[in-house]
């Protein structure tokens, strides 16, 4: 059913150790540091959010809506 949508759902268990890391490196919330991940992994650069923590890692660009 979500592939009728173009929802495609990424899977983030390869990314578990990765996300603990960064939690410890840049002091995130496991569930902020799972988004983060999920970026670098991705090679997604650029992150719209208003939560100012993401501000930390430095392998992402924040963008503020």
């Amino acid at each position: 059913m979500l592939h009728d949508y173009g929802i495609i759902v990424l899977d983030t268990a390869p990314l578990l150790d990765e996300a603990l890391t960064l939690s410890r490196q840049y002091g995130l919330l496991f569930s902020d540091a799972l988004h983060a991940a999920r970026c670098t992994h991705f090679t997604l650069d650029h992150l719209v959010t208003n939560d100012r923590d993401f501000s930390r890692v430095d392998r992402i660009s924040v963008i503020a809506p």
